[in-house]
């Protein structure tokens, strides 16, 4: 409380009134003078997330060079004013422009932001039914890394095992198209390296296949 012949001197366009009885009275959301509740800095946080939908919370720290503490802060602020909303993909839990996406479009953009499932996706989509083995060795991977991050993907009803005899294939199930359209748009670097690259090791398994038989 003010002592007796003190001003306190607030901004105007920091205060928030509501209406109490008869008066209006300052609310509880009084003014702080806090670097961290910048609303530039959510308007920077809040493009980046439209840019980049389904990324997780480190990558948007690094992307825009924030400490984890004023991120999280600011994205709590976000949502509340249901600006953005969360989504959970495995172990991982990401940041989503609010009520821009239905609820498999925000399954998949989460698993999208992980390069390694991004990858599996994309290799699937284009020469279906791969083995975890043959994924593996596309990837680079070892096949119980690529296990884990299958795990993921059929757990969230992204891809799924198709068993013949003692052969265990996996393909992508849903929009495929509108999977290949976030990734373009998304993810264009890695969609061009991929490209160029990737399309080349399945032409070489497809390849040893033909001179197996």
């Amino acid at each position: 409380m003010l002592q007796k012949g003190l001003v306190a001197i607030i901004p105007f366009q920091s205060l928030i009134f509501s209406w109490k009885g008869s008066s209006w009275k300052l609310t509880s959301n009084e003014y702080h003078d806090n670097t961290n509740e910048s609303p530039g800095t959510r308007g920077m946080i809040l493009d980046y997330v439209r840019a980049h939908p389904g990324t997780h919370l480190r990558e948007i720290g690094r992307g825009l060079g924030l400490a984890m503490g004023d991120l999280q802060y600011n994205l709590d602020v976000l949502e509340k004013q249901h600006a953005i909303s969360y989504a959970r993909h495995g172990t991982y839990k990401f940041v989503l422009p609010y009520g821009m996406f239905g609820e498999k479009q925000s399954v998949i953009l989460g698993a999208l932001s992980i390069e390694s499932q991004r990858e599996i996706m994309l290799s699937l989509i284009k020469n279906p039914r791969l083995s975890q083995s043959e994924l593996a060795r596309i990837m680079g991977l070892t096949p119980p890394t690529v296990a884990w991050h299958m795990k993921q993907l059929i757990a969230q009803g992204i891809v799924e095992r198709i068993e013949n005899g003692n052969v265990v294939r996996f393909r992508v199930i849903g929009n495929i198209e509108e999977i290949e359209r976030f990734i373009q748009h998304y993810h264009p670097t890695f969609w061009e390296k991929w490209s160029s690259s990737l399309a080349d090791t399945i032409l070489d398994l497809s390849l040893s296949g033909n001179d197996q038989q």
